[in-house]
């Protein structure tokens, strides 16, 4: 490639990221009101439905918390995707600016900026961004307590089950073990990635 094409693509990529950057933490900012407005609706409507579960039927309360495990897991399923484009993004950036030059201990991005040399990224607790890890464990907590709280209203008696009590159970356990499966899925994902842009 000829020296002054890459001297241009140089001003090009610079000016790229400086604009990427802003718009990345504008973005940040916006997702973070919606997933605590994602959670927070969640658990104030379970809240007001498990609050006033005299006037409603054990089938209704039932209903209520099977929808808001499920919103929680789809919750959950959000942060792990935002996450895991966000390191494949940062993969992508760092082996552009590996092949024009800008990265390295004299360069402009210094080599802390390689997240394939990031020993966090090849942590399976923490390869979520931090911004995201702490709103990523709200949900698999928001969801076990929603369980157990369902678990103490209804005070199972084993002679008097209901079959959608038992299948409200069902659903919060395989929702949970769901919401483990696709973090260990989306890390994988990840380290792979990695591997193969090394």
């Amino acid at each position: 490639m000829d020296e002054n094409k890459i001297k241009e693509l140089k001003k090009d990529i610079l000016l790229g990221f400086h604009t990427q950057f802003a718009e990345n933490q504008r973005t940040r900012e916006q997702s973070f009101l919606k997933i605590l407005g994602f959670l927070g609706a969640i658990i104030l409507g379970y809240a007001l439905v498990y609050h006033n579960s005299k006037e409603y039927s054990h089938n209704e309360l039932s209903l209520v918390a099977i929808l808001s495990m499920a919103l929680l897991f789809f919750g959950s399923l959000v942060i792990l995707t935002i996450a895991y484009n966000f390191r494949r993004d940062q993969i992508i950036n760092a082996k552009i600016r590996d092949y024009v030059g800008l990265l390295g201990e004299k360069n402009i991005f210094p080599e802390s900026y390689d997240p394939r040399k990031s020993k966090s990224l090849r942590r399976w607790y923490s390869w979520i961004p931090d911004f995201l890890l702490v709103f990523y464990y709200l949900f698999p907590v928001a969801h076990f307590v929603l369980l157990l709280s369902y678990l103490l209203k209804l005070k199972f008696d084993c002679n008097n089950i209901h079959w959608l009590s038992t299948f409200t159970v069902f659903v919060g356990i395989v929702s949970y073990l769901a919401m483990i499966f696709y973090y260990c899925k989306y890390f994988n994902k990840i380290k792979k990635a990695i591997k193969d842009n090394m």
